[in-house]
């Protein structure tokens, strides 16, 4: 893991000119159903830098993700469940002023084992100032001889109010081989510093929910 973190920055290090941003997500979510869970409540957290760089005036995320921190009651009979740490970069090129595409790797792990290696693409257009698309296929390669491989897409629909600070977001997610497909439904307030959103998700067809709590920061 460290060789694999250590290589791809060297190799990229010269296209590198200027720090762009970076910003820390994450949110909590409130299950619905918490024997399928494990718990009633779970957090997430994010942490990206993007890197400006020469290639077709596109940058680089650089970010790692905890996923599935149990912070609510577990579930009588069952353990705590560590969570699912994602490290992993993408590169962005912006082919117009309106389309961009990517690239990228997810590592995954689990108490420090890979359990499932991850290359991905994606795409996005902007149609104006308000209203954009954006579309991620990501390949999730099984590592732990457990499960089938597997094909996980996102579709988003993303549409600034004009008349508030606010931005609202539709993801069609959808997981292939299981056939499992989720519904998100976000609002995002707008604004300088911490920006909050709340989000209701509809997951597994219908199966169970989840209400969530989050918000982002940029430095």
């Amino acid at each position: 893991m460290k060789r694999f973190l250590l290589v791809a920055l060297l190799t990229t290090a010269p296209l590198f000119s200027l720090a762009d941003f970076s910003l820390v997500t994450g949110n909590i979510q409130f299950h619905d159903d918490p024997e399928m869970n494990g718990t009633d409540a779970s957090m997430m957290l994010e942490f990206n830098h993007f890197l400006v760089n020469n290639i077709d005036r596109g940058r680089m995320r650089l970010f790692g993700r905890f996923d599935g921190i149990v912070v609510g009651e577990v579930v009588e009979g069952r353990k705590g469940n560590s969570p699912f740490v994602t490290v992993g970069l993408e590169q962005e090129y912006n082919l117009t002023d309106k389309f961009w595409i990517a690239a990228g790797y997810h590592h995954t792990m689990l108490e420090g084992e890979l359990v499932s290696a991850r290359p991905l693409v994606k795409a996005g257009y902007f149609f104006n100032d308000q209203l954009s698309f954006k579309h991620r296929t990501r390949f999730h390669i099984d590592k732990t001889g457990t499960k089938d491989d597997d094909v996980y897409t996102n579709t988003y629909l993303i549409y600034k109010l004009s008349n508030l600070p606010a931005t609202l977001q539709y993801n069609h997610a959808k997981l292939w081989e299981v056939n499992s497909t989720d519904h998100e439904f976000q609002i995002a307030w707008n604004r300088k510093g911490f920006q909050p959103y709340i989000e209701y998700r509809d997951q597994k067809d219908g199966e169970t929910s989840a209400f969530v709590l989050g918000g982002s920061v940029k430095f």
